[in-house]
């Protein structure tokens, strides 16, 4: 059984990793290993605008034992071994999993992987960002004023990192200006948008401003009256 491997710091080379993977609202523990794995533990840090729920096992670690507690409010400690001396052989897959409500980023601290004969393993680590399915990535506010003559205010939030794009569209569908396109971190941001295309005054009418990110688009229709 490894339970002294947890307390060692080994140096054997192995092609080991250890990722966090969002699925709806879990957060699944996925490990990759190369080498036979004994057991393992770590540290799970959030965001304090992330809340988690109680560990269970994964489907790699069924029968397993595997325990979590808060050391505070934004850090789970935990530990994954065998009640059997079973072990985990090279392959992929999660080994916990752990509800969670909020949107924020989760990584991972202190791992360290066990191999069945109590050897420290190397391995690397990967957070991610977590996002509440019940709350979209990014909002996009009604425009002000509207209707207006010749410009108006966009006010947008984005909630997690991630490339953006914010254009406006004619009610032909017609794009005829682009005012974001870029990364940005999470935050609440406003673009002004005065009424031309390629210089020229565009005419009264309908536009759409459409706002994407990933999978996720946002459209708000704004009247312009001259």
């Amino acid at each position: 059984m490894l339970i002294a491997s947890l307390l060692l710091v080994g140096t054997t080379v192995g092609g080991n990793k250890l990722t966090v993977q969002q699925s709806g609202n879990e957060l699944r523990l996925v490990l990759s290993n190369e080498d036979v794995v004994g057991g393992l533990q770590m540290r799970v840090s959030v965001s304090s605008s992330v809340s988690l729920g109680n560990i269970t096992q994964g489907r790699r670690t069924l029968g397993w034992i595997v325990a979590g507690h808060m050391i505070n409010d934004t850090t789970m400690s935990v530990v994954i071994i065998s009640s059997t001396d079973d072990q985990l052989p090279s392959g992929t897959g999660e080994v916990a999993v752990i509800p969670f409500s909020g949107s924020g980023f989760v990584g991972l601290a202190d791992v360290v992987l066990g191999s069945p004969d109590a050897q420290g393993l190397d391995v690397s680590t990967e957070g991610t960002w977590l996002r509440d399915d019940s709350t979209p990535s990014i909002t996009l506010e009604q425009n002000f004023p509207n209707p207006f003559n010749p410009s108006t205010q966009l006010r947008y939030t984005v909630r997690k990192p991630g490339h953006v794009r914010l254009a406006i569209y004619d009610i032909t569908g017609r794009e005829v200006s682009v005012l974001a396109d870029a990364e940005v971190a999470p935050g609440t941001f406003s673009a002004n948008w005065v009424a031309q295309h390629n210089g020229a005054t565009l005419a009264s009418g309908t536009y759409f401003a459409r706002l994407s990110m990933g999978g996720e688009v946002k459209v708000t229709r704004m009247v312009l009256a001259r």
